[in-house]
């Protein structure tokens, strides 16, 4: 799910656009949601094996925003409808990162599949319709700014071959984790702090 700093092109156009001023951009709006077609039978739906719409596809939005933002967020807000098992079937998030940064999120595991992230910062905004699979349509990434629409080519690889193939690079000594172990924690903690927000209805500071 860590995977997005692996996609070259999209990478570079996302983050163009909000580091010119991180205290005036934003992750507007991010999601990922996919209906799981047998909860009786899904092991996602299983509290006891850490299941849930959070840690399995929100894990996506939240370590996008982590990236954009090269931080743990300060604060972490959340809000889930959890299902009979316990686990989270729906969850909205926002974080808040000290340089400024602001994202929201949502995921779920009971609505048809819908993918996207919209990012904003000073020169515009850039709408990426799949950014975890940047193999599949559009292959593209529109750009808005004062000038107009355009839409840039953004094709890729797939982004679960490049994460097998740097597994298997750094076992073998030749390159070093693309995702570094730090960068994983970081995503970890702030998932459980996401979670422990929507449980105590308080928002979790870091």
């Amino acid at each position: 799910a860590y995977h997005f700093g692996m996609l070259g092109e999209q990478d570079a156009v996302t983050e163009e656009m909000i580091f010119a001023d991180a205290a005036k951009a934003g992750l507007d709006v991010a999601k990922l949601k996919a209906d799981m077609k047998d909860p009786a039978g899904d092991i996602r739906f299983r509290a006891d094996l850490a299941g849930g719409a959070l840690r399995d596809v929100g894990c996506y939005c939240v370590s996008l925003a982590n990236y954009l933002a090269g931080e743990a967020p300060a604060q972490a807000r959340g809000a889930g409808r959890f299902a009979a098992s316990g686990v989270d079937e729906l969850f909205v998030g926002t974080l808040r990162f000290e340089s400024g940064f602001l994202a929201a999120f949502d995921c779920g595991m009971v609505s048809p599949l819908e993918v996207g992230v919209e990012v904003t910062g000073t020169r515009g905004r850039a709408v990426v319709e799949m950014p975890w699979y940047a193999h599949l349509e559009p292959l593209s990434i529109r750009v808005d700014d004062a000038a107009g629409s355009e839409e840039l080519a953004a094709p890729g690889a797939n982004a679960y071959q490049l994460e097998i193939d740097n597994f298997c690079a750094a076992v073998r000594g030749d390159e070093e984790p693309a995702i570094s172990a730090d960068e994983t924690l970081r995503n970890l903690e702030t998932l459980e702090r996401l979670l422990a927000a929507a449980r105590t209805d308080r928002p979790v500071p870091a």
